[in-house]
């Protein structure tokens, strides 16, 4: 079901004035020396656990840490490797009943899950599992992230007009929805254009900062400039080795992107063909409304 067709739908029975509402918040905690931990989270429960869920639109699925999926007594099996953004193989084990709620939303749709083991410097913070909203948007369900107003709200039929009345549109957006070894994956691609090359992009609210990687056509442009320097960015995979520009021009729709720019090794995405994320670094002013098969964003103008 499409965006279009959802907004035009007559609301459900369950207070359609009242959407169901989860209120996020950002961590002040330090991860390493003179940075917090920069993605939205939400509080919740893994089978009756007490954690912390990132909401993270770069997680093409939903994840469980590995000790919290023991600690709440999940049954899990044997899953094999992913990869994490640098490319680099994570192992990776599933479980099909991960008894999410989200504190607000309620109880979340029991789906294919991953277990891995997240690094500590998130565990620490309390965090043990990570939430794609985009796998909430199923079955004639529409998932709004609010930035803005740090809330994610479930079936908001005023969500149609919040956007069209927001100031920079992102343009179309593609749910990109595929099978990623049994588990029903999806991410939100769009198309950019940064330092003049057309560049389809992936948003990802869990990394903190935007890259590209290094075997694009953005990629080997920016690897023949001399001023990239050598730099430690921090995503929900954890630390990654990147090299950082100071300023790279580049637009997603109306929406202005331009500033520092990190890349890092890796290729475009063989499942959704996108060669690059777009961090929380230019999303947090944004507001995504996802559907079924595509989604809409908007922004304003960061403030700082």
């Amino acid at each position: 079901m499409s965006l279009a067709s959802l907004v035009s739908c007559a609301p459900d029975a369950r207070s359609p004035s009242k959407p169901s509402t989860a209120t996020l918040f950002f961590s002040n905690v330090e991860i390493v020396p003179g940075r917090t931990f920069p993605s939205p989270l939400v509080r919740g429960t893994v089978n009756g656990k007490e954690t912390v869920f990132i909401v993270d639109t770069g997680a093409q699925v939903s994840v469980v840490d590995t000790k919290l999926a023991k600690d709440a007594g999940l049954v899990v099996t044997q899953g094999g490797s992913a990869q994490d953004p640098s490319g680099a193989a994570v192992a990776m084990d599933k479980t099909e009943a991960p008894g999410f709620v989200v504190e607000g939303l309620g109880a979340v749709p029991d789906r294919l899950t991953a277990v891995i083991a997240m690094p500590e410097l998130i565990t620490k913070l309390g965090i043990g599992a990570i939430l794609s909203p985009q796998m909430l948007a199923q079955g004639g369900h529409q998932v709004v992230l609010d930035l803005r107003s740090r809330e994610l709200r479930l079936d908001d039929p005023s969500a149609a007009a919040k956007v069209s009345s927001s100031v920079f549109d992102l343009g179309p957006i593609q749910v990109c929805r595929y099978d990623e070894k049994g588990f029903g994956a999806a991410s939100l691609i769009v198309q950019a254009v940064v330092d003049g090359v057309p560049t389809p992009v992936e948003l990802d609210t869990g990394a903190s900062t935007t890259f590209v990687v290094a075997d694009s056509a953005i990629g080997r442009k920016l690897a023949a400039r001399t001023d990239g320097e050598r730099k430690q960015s921090v995503s929900a995979a954890g630390e990654l080795e990147t090299s950082r520009f100071a300023s790279v021009p580049g637009t997603i729709g109306e929406f202005d992107v331009s500033g520092p720019l990190m890349t890092m090794p890796g290729k475009r995405s063989g499942a959704c063909g996108y060669e690059g994320r777009i961090g929380i670094d230019r999303l947090r002013t944004c507001t995504l409304v996802i559907a079924q098969s595509d989604a809409r964003a908007t922004c304003t103008k960061p403030t700082d």
